[in-house]
C-alpha cells in the first residue's frame, strides 16, 4: 500500500490521473490523503518518503515550450530525472485531451485539427507520452520502495485489425449519370463493364475492386488479430454513404463476419457524435440487422468533441469507442497505447465507456492531403515502429483499413506483411 499525500487530494482531475497511474496502469494499491506540503509525497512503511514536484492544479494550463523550460523536461527524455517534474499534471492534460476543450479553431468538418495540438507543435505525436510517464513512475517506485515486476499489473499486448466500411462498392455506380460515366470509363480503360454499385440486386461482386472483403478476411487470423468491422447504419450528412444494411452486398459482409468471428460495430454517421438519440437509433438499427447486441463504435471521419462525444456514446449504451486518433497523423492522440476510461469534464469523473486509441489509419498514410506516402518499405517502417512501441508498453496496436484503400497494390502488400507479424 502506497500512501499518497497531496494538497490536491480533493481535485477531481488529480484524483482521476492518480487512479489511472497507480490502480489502472500499475495495479498498485494506494491511499490518497490530504497534505499542506507543496510537493506530492509518496510513503510506505519502512521507507523514507519520496517527494515529487507538483504544479498548481487549481489552474490547468497547456505547456508553451518543450525545449528550454525545466518544468516540462520529461518531453526531453535524456534530461528527465522524475522528481522535479509533475508528470501527473501533464499526464492528465494529454490523456483527458484538455487542449481540445472549448477550442474554436476547428477544421471544416468541425474537428479539432492536429496542427492545433501541442503534440504537433512539440513533435510528440509519435510517442505515447502518458505510457512513458507510467514507466518512469514504475521505475521510481522500484528504486525507492524496492518493488519488483511481480508487484505490478501485467497487461497483454494485442494487435487489433479494424475495418471501416465507408463505401462498400465502387461509388461511380451510385446513380444513373455516374453509372453511365463509369461504364464508358471502364470500357475505354479495361474494355469490359464494371459491376453495379448498389443498383439492382446483382450478386456479382468479383469485378469491383472495392469489394475486396473476402481477400482481406482471408489474411486474418481471428484469434491473433482480434478484428472489428464498422458499418454505417444512419445518414445525417451528405458525406455519409447511402448504403442500406438490408442490401445484398451488406448482408454478405455481415454474414461473413458472423461466420469468421469478426465483431461488428457502428460507424457513427457524421453528425451523430453529438447526439445520444442518433447514436442510440444507429446502434438499434445495426442490432436489428445483426440479431445480437452492439457494443462498439467508431465515428465517421473520426468526428469527435471532447466535451460531449464520450458522454453521448455511453448514454447510447456503447461499451467501447475506437475514434481516438488524428486523421492527419499516425500516433497517440491521447498519449497512450492502452485502452482507458476517459475523463468527463461535464461530470468530473471517469466514464465507464472504454476508449481504444487508434494508432494508424491507411488513409492517413496514403492520401496526399495527409502523409501521401507511396513506397511500401517506407510505409512498413512506420507500422513496424508503432508495432514495437505498442509491444514495449504492453498496449494495443489498433490499426484501421478501408476496402477503398485495399484496392491499392502498395497497401495490399503492406496489409499482408503487417498481418504476418
Amino acid at each position: 500500500m502506497i500512501r499518497i499525500h497531496s494538497k490536491y487530494c480533493h481535485s477531481k482531475e488529480f484524483i482521476y490521473i492518480v487512479d489511472y497511474f497507480f490502480s489502472y496502469s500499475m495495479g498498485i494499491s494506494y491511499q490518497l490523503l490530504p497534505s499542506d506540503h507543496s510537493h506530492l509525497i509518496l510513503a510506505s512503511d519502512g521507507y523514507a518518503d519520496l517527494e515529487i514536484k507538483l504544479n498548481d492544479w487549481s489552474d490547468l494550463r497547456l505547456p508553451t515550450t518543450c525545449h528550454k523550460s525545466k518544468e516540462i523536461v520529461l518531453f526531453n527524455q535524456k534530461e528527465f530525472d522524475g522528481y522535479d517534474f509533475d508528470f501527473f499534471y501533464y499526464g492528465f492534460l494529454i490523456l483527458s485531451r484538455f487542449e481540445e476543450l472549448n477550442n474554436k479553431n476547428l477544421d471544416k468538418l468541425g474537428r479539432f485539427p492536429f496542427c492545433e495540438s501541442f503534440l504537433s507543435k512539440f513533435d510528440l505525436i509519435q510517442r505515447p507520452v502518458v505510457d512513458e510517464y507510467v514507466l518512469h513512475l514504475k521505475q521510481m517506485l522500484k528504486n525507492h520502495f524496492k518493488l519488483s515486476d511481480k508487484d505490478f499489473k501485467k497487461s497483454n499486448f494485442l494487435t487489433q485489425v479494424t475495418f471501416d466500411v465507408d463505401a462498400p462498392r465502387n461509388p461511380i455506380y451510385k446513380n444513373l449519370n455516374s453509372f453511365l460515366k463509369g461504364t464508358i470509363k471502364d470500357l475505354l480503360k479495361n474494355r469490359k463493364l464494371g459491376s453495379f454499385y448498389l443498383i439492382g440486386d446483382s450478386n456479382s461482386f468479383s469485378e469491383d475492386s472495392y469489394f475486396n472483403y473476402e481477400w482481406a478476411f482471408s489474411k486474418l487470423n481471428v484469434s491473433k488479430h482480434n478484428p472489428y468491422l464498422f458499418l454505417i447504419s444512419g445518414h445525417s450528412h451528405a458525406l455519409d454513404d447511402w448504403y442500406e444494411l438490408s442490401h445484398k452486398s451488406i448482408r454478405w459482409i455481415i454474414e461473413r463476419c458472423q461466420q469468421l468471428g469478426i465483431k461488428v460495430g457502428v460507424h457513427g454517421s457524421l453528425k451523430s457524435y453529438c447526439s445520444k438519440e442518433m447514436l442510440s437509433a444507429e446502434r438499434e438499427k445495426l442490432e436489428s440487422a445483426l440479431s445480437y447486441p452492439v457494443e462498439d463504435i467508431r465515428q465517421h471521419f473520426l468526428m469527435f468533441d471532447i466535451s460531449q462525444t464520450h458522454e453521448c456514446q455511453e448514454l447510447a449504451n456503447f461499451k467501447r469507442d475506437w475514434t481516438m486518433g488524428f486523421s492527419e497523423s499516425v500516433g497517440y492522440r491521447a498519449g497512450t497505447t492502452k485502452p482507458y476510461y476517459p475523463y468527463s469534464f461535464k461530470l468530473q469523473k471517469a466514464l465507464s465507456l472504454i476508449v481504444e486509441p487508434l494508432v494508424a489509419m491507411d488513409a492517413t498514410i496514403l492520401e496526399n492531403k495527409y502523409m501521401g506516402l507511396k513506397n511500401d518499405e517506407e510505409i512498413i517502417k512506420i507500422y513496424k515502429t508503432h508495432y514495437e512501441i505498442c509491444q514495449k508498453h504492453e498496449g494495443h496496436f489498433n490499426i484501421l483499413f478501408h476496402n477503398t484503400h485495399l484496392n491499392n497494390p502498395v497497401m495490399r502488400s503492406v496489409y499482408e506483411r503487417v498481418l504476418s507479424w
